[in-house]
């Protein structure tokens, strides 16, 4: 019976986890918070992890984000008020010297929503018409590799360490001159399932012939595993030289302590030295250890390592329970609230 049971759990850990929904992981995990924390309040905790504003919740300012970090680090970005005409994108775009291709993305956002590489002016009135608030306009970086660094700091030392470290390559197809974008997509046994993704995104793009030249056809350029990006745990490459680069660039940023970096850089041995990468945006408390999504990893090693990261949550948001930090508004408990369950429930 025992051997059994062993056996259904082991097929149920290697099952592919990833394409059920992003509750079919969180809803337990945070159960298992809400139980260890229900006196001491856990949505209180979430919220006095990291002390700006831009910081608490999942409604994070990006733009606010951008300016805590040093400049140099930052692509160049435009910020446009919600309901801005076209004209004035354009006007902006032109005096600051922006060339195409170009990043469009909401200032709040979650998941890569709303994400999208604008090729030319043609294609700007059609994305405004489709987002509501803020929106913010960036250099595109175009350097290779693209990862994300999940860091922590204790607020009682002077260093922090890196959680998770993780390269994320976009949705991409190999083109043999003669299939179409859906055509390739339905071949693959992992990419066929965001062919949705993609009629969102751009339904033009499925009918589009790949030529046949051996490089990779980027379909979609959100860095996401909801938009169907590669992910490769890159956890064994993790060194105390990458941990001072990140370390130092998070230092400018007060009352920061959790959150995940993503970074685009020429090559992982470079960013080590703190040379050529730049930070395409800092998530807070909120963002998640992507290295969980590479294919074939467990369902359970996943669960221990999203425990971890809200066991460390809770630490840390401990030691600055005792400090003179304003405690979170009532109203910024509603809000995190509301969007949490917006993000787990669709």
């Amino acid at each position: 019976m025992w051997q059994r049971i062993c056996h259904v759990l082991r097929r149920f850990s290697h099952l592919d986890w990833t394409g059920r929904g992003i509750g079919f992981l969180y809803i337990p995990a945070l159960f298992y918070f809400l139980c260890r924390h229900l006196v001491s309040n856990p949505i209180s905790i979430l919220l006095r992890v990291n002390i700006g504003e831009s910081f608490r919740g999942l409604e994070e300012d990006k733009h606010a984000i951008y300016g805590m970090l040093d400049s140099k680090y930052v692509p160049h970005t435009l910020r446009f008020s919600a309901g801005c005409s076209e004209k004035e994108v354009l006007d902006l775009i032109g005096k600051n010297k922006l060339s195409y291709p170009l990043i469009f993305k909401p200032n709040i956002g979650l998941r890569g929503l709303g994400v999208q590489k604008i090729l030319s002016r043609e294609d700007i009135g059609p994305y405004l018409a489709s987002i509501r608030g803020d929106i913010l306009v960036q250099a595109y970086i175009d350097f290779p590799m693209e990862i994300a660094v999940f860091y922590y700091r204790y607020p009682h030392q002077a260093r922090g360490r890196i959680l998770s470290l993780y390269s994320r390559k976009p949705l991409f197809v190999r083109g043999d001159g003669v299939s179409t974008v859906r055509d390739l997509l339905l071949r693959d046994p992992y990419k066929y399932r965001f062919l949705s993704r993609v009629r969102e995104y751009n339904a033009g793009l499925l009918d589009e012939i790949p030529p046949a030249s051996g490089t990779d056809y980027v379909v979609l350029p959100m860095g996401n595993h909801s938009y169907g990006a590669q992910i490769q745990d890159l956890r064994k490459r993790i060194t105390p030289r990458l941990e001072k680069v990140i370390g130092d660039l998070s230092r400018p940023i007060r009352g920061f302590h959790v959150g995940r970096f993503d970074i685009k850089c020429r090559s992982l041995s470079e960013l080590e030295e703190g040379k050529a990468f730049k930070v395409l945006e800092l998530n807070g408390v909120c963002s998640e250890q992507g290295h969980i999504y590479e294919p074939g990893y467990g369902y359970f090693r996943a669960m221990k390592d999203l425990i971890k990261q809200l066991r460390i949550t809770s630490a840390i948001a401990q030691e600055l329970k005792n400090t003179s930090i304003l405690p979170p508004s009532r109203e910024q408990k509603k809000r995190l609230l509301r969007h949490a369950l917006n993000f787990l429930i669709p």
